[in-house]
């Protein structure tokens, strides 16, 4: 158990060390399948401030953050360019907090608004948030967003391996 813990870590650190960052993404999303067994507890994030993470290893998206620290790198970039700027910021789709996490990290007068759909990520993202004492800072709200009220269908996806597959 240790020594595959030692092996993960070594090598998130290895894959973070790879600059440029879209080189980075390019050379750990061939390394995915090499490694099914990572550890994704307490992942630290690129670009957010001191911010650690609680994932599924089995998810796509968490595991550009467990190799890389970031998801998707051009939003990454946009959404903390204007974070240090401040303001309030709406995440539709907060799956388990990067984004408003990593918001909330980068200004102190930050503040989000998390919707989240799905009952299986209200509890991560609770949990996210609260690990990084940011539940002053982050409002969870467990519905999906829409221009009007109601009630509608929604799907959990059919894969429990993957967190955002879910949708109407």
């Amino acid at each position: 158990f240790f020594t595959e813990i030692r092996l993960n870590i070594k090598l998130r650190m290895i894959t973070r060390l790879i600059y440029p960052l879209a080189l980075r993404a390019k050379i750990s999303y061939k390394l995915y399948n090499y490694f099914p067994d990572l550890y994704d507890k307490d992942i630290r994030l690129a670009f957010g401030c001191k911010v650690k993470m609680d994932l599924i290893k089995t998810d796509l998206g968490h595991k550009s953050i467990i190799f890389n620290g970031f998801y998707e790198l051009a939003l990454t970039r946009r959404i903390t360019g204007l974070a240090k700027k401040g303001g309030l910021m709406i995440d539709a789709g907060a799956n388990f907090g990067y984004f408003s996490c990593l918001w909330a990290s980068l200004n102190n007068n930050n503040r989000v608004i998390a919707f989240e759909a799905s009952p299986d990520n209200i509890a991560p993202l609770i949990n996210n948030v609260n690990k990084n004492g940011f539940a002053d800072k982050i409002k969870v709200v467990p519905a999906a967003l829409s221009r009007s009220e109601g009630v509608i269908a929604f799907s959990r996806g059919g894969h429990a391996s993957q967190t955002g597959w879910g949708g109407l």
